[in-house]
């Protein structure tokens, strides 16, 4: 008998406890969205998607974070506050005050938003997904 979906995510997750749900997708070819539902229930909540907008409209107001993006095995990473933004061209563009992170979200492609709270190398983290 074949292990489910879940089950393969829980044990993935056993044996690597330091990784992050986009790198358990990628590694056992499964959604992020699953690898998520598969954490324990007191790790994770979700909102509607309706919500998006007031989510994105309140990060500027959470002052410093730690903004990660991975992309193809790659991790950037930026400290310091969540810019302002807003929609044109179809995207969400980040318009930061001075030098700071920005760039362009295509929310039309966003389908969950997900919050996590999980120990990441021994320290609370917490992240939107």
């Amino acid at each position: 008998m074949q292990p489910t979906e879940s089950k393969l995510i829980k044990q993935y997750l056993t044996s690597n406890p330091s990784v992050m749900p986009s790198q358990v997708a990628d590694a056992l070819g499964v959604s992020e969205l699953a690898v998520v539902k598969a954490l324990p229930e007191d790790e994770w909540a979700s909102i509607p998607l309706t919500h998006i907008d007031a989510l994105f409209s309140s990060l500027p107001e959470w002052g410093n974070v730690t903004t990660i993006i991975t992309v193809s095995g790659n991790i950037f990473e930026f400290k310091g506050p969540f810019p302002k933004g807003k929609y044109a061209r179809g995207y969400y563009n980040l318009i930061p005050k001075d030098n700071g992170f920005h760039g362009h979200l295509k929310l039309d492609d966003v389908t969950h938003i997900v919050f996590i709270s999980k120990a990441f190398r021994g320290k609370e983290s917490y992240s939107i997904n």
